[in-house]
């Protein structure tokens, strides 16, 4: 018989390995949008139509947009692309499909299990208890 924990689509053999990604997670979800969103600063206009070059912003410029320029922003695990977009609305996605990827990876949920002979034989799910998690779902 053994327990593990299950945590953003991977498993964990101690309790103290589960807790330090919860931590890593909140840490990317703080700092690192590249995770969850594809940014891209445009050139053009609505009426002359957009170019979408093929580099994308980093995390730094992502999170320090620029309010003259217009994006294109894609969700990493969802389906929705917005072109030509303000850097006010990209923001407000870049937030959004951080939800969307948090609610993916069930960010706030842990899941400890025991396992007898390769058969899980209980699961208890609870959020996490070294970081609030609840914010970002």
């Amino acid at each position: 018989m053994s327990t593990k924990w299950y945590y953003c689509k991977e498993t964990f053999s101690t309790q103290e390995d589960v807790n330090q990604k919860v931590l890593d997670v909140k840490q990317r979800l703080d700092n690192n949008p590249t995770d969850w969103a594809i940014v891209k600063q445009l050139d053009g206009s609505d009426e002359s139509g957009w170019v979408v070059p093929r580099a994308v912003l980093t995390d730094a410029e992502i999170n320090n947009l620029n309010a003259n320029n217009y994006y294109s922003c894609s969700s990493v695990v969802g389906s929705d692309t917005q072109i030509g977009i303000s850097s006010a609305k990209t923001q407000a996605k870049v937030v959004e499909y951080r939800k969307e990827f948090c609610d993916y990876y069930q960010v706030n949920t842990v899941a400890q299990f025991t396992e007898v002979d390769g058969v899980i034989t209980e699961t208890t799910e609870y959020a996490p208890t070294n970081a609030d998690m609840s914010g970002y779902v």
